[in-house]
């Protein structure tokens, strides 16, 4: 089975490589961009929990401390911590919310992207049949071999499409598994309540 895959590789052209290779190119950048959330929300929880006195080196809990300070000075009843810490998080941390939304939306993005070279595979199927059903195929003993290879082109075609959507379907599954596991958002949620608690 597995030779047989591989020998559709050979039938593939270069659209086709370019759609394979921004697929598992996004895969893996979600990928590393998951495991460095996780590690970063992870880092800034360990500071969080070593600190004793509040005295912090990162500039998003630098910041979540000094305006709750500020708002107990100005006398305020109650101080909403929960808005600061959002505050914060949005704007000292805007590439890890971008980040976050990446990830999000790349499960998405590489079924979107195998459904283009489905697409781009089934158009150049199809033109391919076109022309050679609307071909010239000149001499008798040429039609066979005119037909034969025309049908290998226009499968070649089909090659592209399946393999496309194959590697979409393959990477979207991969990144929900990995989504479910490893969930950034969950990670950022839980910081973000032990922030308030502290």
């Amino acid at each position: 089975m597995s030779d047989a895959f591989l020998s559709n590789f050979a039938l593939l052209d270069r659209s086709a490589y370019v759609v394979i290779a921004v697929i598992v190119l996004l895969l893996g950048a979600a990928i590393v961009s998951t495991f460095g959330l996780r590690a970063r929300y992870h880092a800034l929880s360990l500071e969080l929990r070593r600190s004793v006195d509040g005295d912090f080196r990162a500039p998003v809990l630098v910041g979540i401390v000094r305006e709750t300070i500020e708002a107990l000075e100005r006398g305020a009843a109650e101080v909403n911590t929960q808005a600061i810490v959002e505050h914060n998080f949005q704007t000292r941390m805007k590439g890890a919310m971008i980040a976050e939304r990446f990830v999000k939306a790349t499960t998405g993005l590489l079924i979107i992207l195998g459904l283009v070279g489905t697409f781009y595979g089934l158009t150049l199927s199809i033109g391919r049949l076109v022309s050679l059903v609307a071909g010239d195929m000149g001499a008798g003993g040429d039609i066979a071999q005119g037909l034969t290879q025309g049908l290998t082109q226009a499968l070649s075609g089909m090659s592209v499409a399946f393999t496309t959507s194959l590697f979409g379907i393959v990477s979207a599954i991969l990144m929900t598994l990995v989504g479910v596991f490893l969930n950034v958002t969950d990670a950022r949620m839980a910081l973000m309540v032990e922030l308030e608690s502290f």
